[in-house]
C-alpha cells in the first residue's frame, strides 16, 4: 500500500479522524503528529495515541472501537533495552506505519500460550520482518463481551521468535484470517524489512532536545554559581 506525503496535508481533529479511514491521508497526519509528541514531549504525558477507526478487515474480530496505543507501549516498542523505558528496539519509523499494516495484514491469528494471560486478544501479522527473520506483530486486546478496550488496547508490539510463530500456527483452529486466503508459510517470504528507526528524524530531534535541556541546566548552574 502506497503511503502519501502527509507534510502539506491539514491533519484531522481527534473527532474527524473517528469517521475516517485509518489510512486517510489526514487521519495520518495527525496520527504521526501524536507519535513525535511522544518523542518531543509535546504530547502529555497521560494521554494515548489514537491510530484511528479500526479497519474493515479488523472489525469482523470484534475490534470496532477507536484504536488507541499507550505512550508507554509506543516507548517500549521503539526504543533499545534500557533507553527512555524501551524494550523491543522497532523504531519510530516502524510506529508511523502500523496504520498501514493494521488495514491490510498479513495474517490474523488467535493468540498463544506465549501471552496466555492475553488470551482475550488477537495478534495481527504486519508484513514486516526484522533482519533475524522475525515477524513483527502486534497483539489487540478485546474485551471478554467482544468489545475493544478504549484505551492501551494494543498491548504490545514485537519481532516474533521461531518458537512463537510455531505455537501460532501448528493448529490451524488459530488462523483467523491470511491474505489472500494463503497459508502464513506461504506468505512468509512475501515479507520485507522494516522500517530502520535511525533514518526517522524524529529520534534525532528527541536526542537534541534531551541534549539542549542538559546543556540548559548546566548554564543556569554556572550562572547560579
Amino acid at each position: 500500500m502506497k503511503k502519501k506525503n502527509n507534510k502539506k496535508v491539514r491533519p484531522a481533529t481527534r473527532k474527524e479522524s473517528i469517521k475516517l479511514d485509518i489510512t486517510d491521508e489526514r487521519n495520518i497526519a495527525r496520527y504521526h503528529k501524536e507519535i513525535d509528541g511522544v518523542f518531543n514531549g509535546s504530547l502529555y504525558i497521560r494521554k494515548n495515541v489514537l491510530l484511528g477507526s479500526p479497519p474493515e478487515v479488523l472489525k469482523k474480530f470484534g475490534i470496532v472501537k477507536p484504536l488507541y496505543c499507550s505512550q508507554r507501549v509506543i516507548r517500549k516498542t521503539a526504543y533499545p533495552f534500557g533507553y527512555g523505558g524501551g524494550k523491543h528496539n522497532l523504531g519510530i519509523s516502524l510506529m508511523k506505519g502500523l496504520p498501514y499494516e493494521l488495514a491490510d495484514p498479513l495474517a490474523i491469528t488467535r493468540n498463544s500460550d506465549a501471552h496466555k494471560e492475553l488470551d482475550d486478544g488477537i495478534v495481527v501479522w504486519t508484513k514486516w520482518k526484522t533482519e533475524k527473520d522475525h515477524s513483527v506483530i502486534t497483539i489487540i486486546r478485546i474485551e471478554k463481551d467482544g468489545e475493544i478496550t478504549i484505551t492501551n488496547n494494543i498491548v504490545t508490539i514485537f519481532a516474533s521468535g521461531e518458537k512463537y510463530l510455531k505455537q501460532l500456527i501448528e493448529n490451524d483452529s488459530n488462523i483467523l484470517y491470511t491474505k489472500n486466503n494463503r497459508s502464513i508459510t506461504q506468505l512468509l517470504p512475501s515479507r520485507s524489512i522494516m522500517p530502520r528507526m535511525h533514518t526517522d528524524d524524529t529520534f534525532i530531534k528527541h536526542n537534541l532536545l534531551r541534549r539542549n535541556i542538559k546543556i540548559k541546566k548546566q548554564n543556569n548552574k554556572s550562572i547560579k554559581q
